[in-house]
């Protein structure tokens, strides 16, 4: 019961770490320990739902929207299927070790609760297929499959120690390989970042306080008022219509903005697409706003600044802030 406040916290932080908690409660009710069970999930229950009317009271009732709604983005099965493949081949052998002991309790009529945590984990990890997810939704499948292979290891301890040696062997050189291939020189994010600094100060620079950036850290260290605080959720309420309005549009339309930063060039989002942008927000940028800068910068690399204003075009004020 005094994990009850820690598993609260963790769903709060990310829903899909309701793995733990519902693996907890499938493994005493497996074994029989209904009256546990349910004071464990009576009591958990109490306390998000407690939570929940106390953060949406405090939001002025816009919590429920952010937990719930700012992510419209499409669901994909490939997607899916290729971090969850991704991340199970980056271990292949933890991997190896965790399914070799899942099937062992499975054979044994058993109710291990590392076998029913590798199970949970999995179904959360589905989250993952949504299009602004990645390989963070399979972080309690990781420490699932840790735990199972761990499991795994030490019952071949006790079997055979010669199946154990290559193991150990095979385990050791594919860490090592990891160790090696990450700290690659051509791995390293340096040359994504190595213009930060420069970008940065461009943007602080600017005359105009009215930037629009896809990247948030530009306008925090420079200083400047955020006008859409998460632009793929933004774009993506717009192209699903829950946003029909389209007042980013029509700003960027108006030249509102003294400068907009984005991630790469328009006429490469207008080839290529985004995930980030809507179709009607690059056309826009691409009719009104020209390149001035470029820097080398994750999602702070492309500075775009109004062209030639037309005669007698009128400005309209934008809303202090359309962050969701």
């Amino acid at each position: 019961y005094c994990a009850i406040p820690f598993f609260g916290l963790a769903i709060f932080c990310k829903c899909t770490l309701i793995a733990a908690p519902l693996a907890v409660f499938i493994h005493l009710a497996l074994n029989h320990a209904w009256k546990r069970a349910i004071a464990f999930a009576a009591g958990l229950s109490f306390l998000c739902s407690l939570t929940f009317v106390v953060l949406q009271v405090a939001t002025g009732g816009w919590f429920a929207f952010h937990m719930f709604s700012t992510h419209p983005d499409r669901y994909s099965l490939f997607q899916f299927l290729g971090l969850a493949g991704l991340v199970w081949i980056s271990a292949p052998v933890v991997t190896g070790l965790a399914l070799w002991n899942i099937v062992a309790n499975i054979r044994s009529f058993g109710n291990s609760f590392a076998s029913i945590y590798f199970v949970a984990s999995l179904v959360t990890s589905l989250s993952a297929g949504k299009l602004g997810a990645t390989t963070n939704h399979f972080l309690e499948w990781m420490v699932a499959s840790c735990l199972c292979a761990g499991l795994a290891y030490f019952t071949l301890t006790s079997i055979s120690t010669t199946r154990l040696m290559p193991i150990t062997l095979l385990l050791s050189v594919v860490v090592l390989a990891g160790v090696v291939v990450q700290n690659w020189p051509s791995h390293q994010p340096l040359g994504d970042i190595s213009g930060c600094g420069d970008a940065y100060s461009y943007v602080r620079n600017a005359p105009s306080s009215q930037v629009l950036s896809e990247n948030l850290t530009a306008l925090l260290i420079g200083g400047k008022p955020v006008v859409v605080s998460d632009p793929f959720a933004y774009s993506q309420f717009v192209k699903r219509g829950l946003w029909p309005d389209r007042k980013v549009e029509q700003l960027v339309n108006q030249q509102y903005f003294g400068l907009i930063v984005l991630r790469s060039d328009p006429s490469d989002m207008k080839r290529h697409g985004s995930n980030v942008w809507s179709e009607w927000f690059v056309d826009a940028v691409m009719k009104n706003y020209r390149v001035t800068a470029r820097f080398d910068c994750r999602d702070t690399a492309v500075m775009l600044e109004p062209r030639q204003p037309t005669t007698g075009e009128a400005i309209s004020p934008a809303p202090a802030s359309l962050g969701h």
